[in-house]
């Protein structure tokens, strides 16, 4: 694992100029098809093998998983062969830590609830503060007997099992998609029909779509009778081999590298035979503007005019919302994304590292009720081009900062303060030390291409201690025409967890 806090704070980065992109690219193995196949495997009747599997943190931490269970995983390149325990892993003693993986976490409390024993599960603490509720609730209504710890995943715990025992379960869906995958990945291997009903809205369904999809290639029957219902008959897991398509969201970058950059990039190996729901983040860049040409293996995208901006829901898509925050910041009008307010719940770090990241880059970030352009900051010597807008939607926001590309910015903006108990990323300092911050409601971004001066900051879902300030970098400008970032006054910062 990159231990992040050994970066450099500011690095340094060499910007270069481009022509217009004419590429085909090969994309890792998908990390979400890895990791819900590797439990398949670990559930199978025989010996499987993943192919194009990715080595990843998410994937490492459930092969350390597999491993506290006496499932070992021989790995050789991206060819990883699995031998299964026929749906009852050895549970009783062993010690499970679940490291910094959501992913890993919400598929392994099934996974170990379908054995006998007790055992305990823990997690690094950044995990600790992600919530895992639906699941504990899930397992005690099935048996289990959990002593979790007061913090919002309940790590760490310890936890009598006794298996699986099927029939009817009540499941929350609104926070995060991987409760109920985990639920369906273990139901093959309970002792009677499981029936899972969903009792809120379901984000993120085409990943469930996609934890459906691999079960039935190693021989689950899962029905739908409904959209809210989902029936897993006791059938076990056959051993097979299992091909893994490339990362959607991986994918999602050099994509993303056409709409900023111009010309045509193709992803090899992705297409409309996907069961990988973010391959859709296609759809969005051609209505920005970009020609996507689509085929069962291949996805194109080609981007020659302007970019457009757009108001989106990306409830289905909620990990592409970095990506086109990106993008969106090289449109010419607000784009707006809708539907995506429970990420702040699934995994609060990342929604703050987010919005630092925009910030950092020139952003500026202004609440509103409603979606709105902001009007151009004034213009400085270092940043003349009018400001546009992105803004997207949470259902509840902690104040975060509002910090802009330069000091002149900073005290023409006069955001309000941060009252002394509200939460916030770490850059709570802006530019000229004063505690800036938002509110709550739809959040805009005003960003522009990156200029005049650069914040490289590290970033924390709760509040900093007092007097925490961001390093600050500049980028100046060489007599070849290119970038080259040079540190000023640097001050400390978190890693990124």
């Amino acid at each position: 694992m990159i231990d992040l806090s050994a970066l450099p704070d500011p690095m340094r980065i060499e910007v270069r100029r481009h022509t217009a992109l004419d590429v085909a690219v090969d994309v890792p193995g998908s990390k979400s098809i890895t990791n819900r196949a590797l439990v398949c495997a670990a559930l199978a009747d025989g010996t499987s093998t993943l192919l194009g599997a990715l080595d990843a943190d998410d994937t490492a931490a459930m092969r350390s998983v597999l491993a506290a269970i006496g499932i070992q995983v021989q790995v050789d390149d991206d060819r990883w062969m699995i031998a299964g325990c026929n749906g009852y892993p050895r549970v009783d003693g062993v010690h499970v830590d679940v490291r910094q993986s959501g992913t890993t976490a919400r598929f392994a409390l099934p996974l170990v609830a379908l054995g006998t024993g007790q055992l305990t599960i823990d997690a690094h603490p950044q995990m600790r503060g992600r919530p895992m509720g639906p699941t504990w609730q899930a397992l005690r209504a099935c048996g289990a007997d959990p002593t979790t710890a007061p913090s919002p995943s309940g790590f760490p715990a310890g936890l009598q099992v006794s298996g699986l025992p099927g029939g009817e379960l009540l499941l929350a869906a609104d926070t995060s998609s991987q409760f109920l995958s985990g639920l369906l990945l273990a139901a093959p291997c309970a002792r009677g029909p499981m029936r899972i009903v969903v009792s809120t809205d379901l984000v993120s369904e085409p990943y469930i779509e996609m934890t459906i999809a691999v079960m039935r290639a190693f021989g689950a029957e899962v029905g739908r009778p409904d959209a809210r219902t989902f029936v897993v008959a006791p059938t076990g897991y056959r051993a097979c081999d299992f091909a893994i398509e490339p990362d959607a969201s991986a994918a999602s970058y050099p994509w993303a590298a056409a709409m900023i950059v111009g010309g045509a990039v193709t992803v090899e190996g992705l297409g409309t035979a996907s069961i990988q729901g973010d391959v859709a983040i296609v759809d969005v860049f051609e209505q920005m503007g970009a020609a996507v040409e689509r085929a069962p293996h291949r996805v194109t995208v080609r981007r020659d005019g302007r970019l457009r901006g757009v108001r989106v829901d990306l409830r289905d898509l909620s990990d592409m919302v970095p990506t086109l925050a990106v993008v969106a910041a090289f449109a010419d009008s607000t784009t707006t994304i809708d539907g995506v307010g429970f990420i702040r719940a699934k995994n609060p770090t990342a929604s703050a590292g987010l919005l630092t990241s925009c910030e950092s880059s020139g952003s500026r970030l202004t609440p509103s009720a409603t979606a709105s352009r902001s009007p151009p900051a004034p213009s400085t010597a270092r940043r003349s081009r009018r400001t546009r807008t992105i803004a997207w939607q949470w259902r509840s926001l902690w104040p975060v900062c509002a910090s802009t590309a330069s000091r002149s910015e900073t005290r023409a903006a006069s955001p309000r303060p941060i009252p002394a108990t509200g939460r916030c990323s770490t850059h709570c300092a802006d530019l000229t030390g004063a505690r800036t911050a938002t509110g709550r409601g739809t959040q805009h971004v005003a960003p522009g291409r990156p200029s005049g001066r650069v914040t490289s900051a590290g970033w924390t879902p709760m509040t900093p201690p007092n007097g925490h300030r961001p390093s600050e970098g500049y980028l100046s400008r060489r007599n070849d025409g290119t970038s080259r970032a040079s540190s000023s006054s640097p001050t400390s910062s978190s890693s990124r967890s």
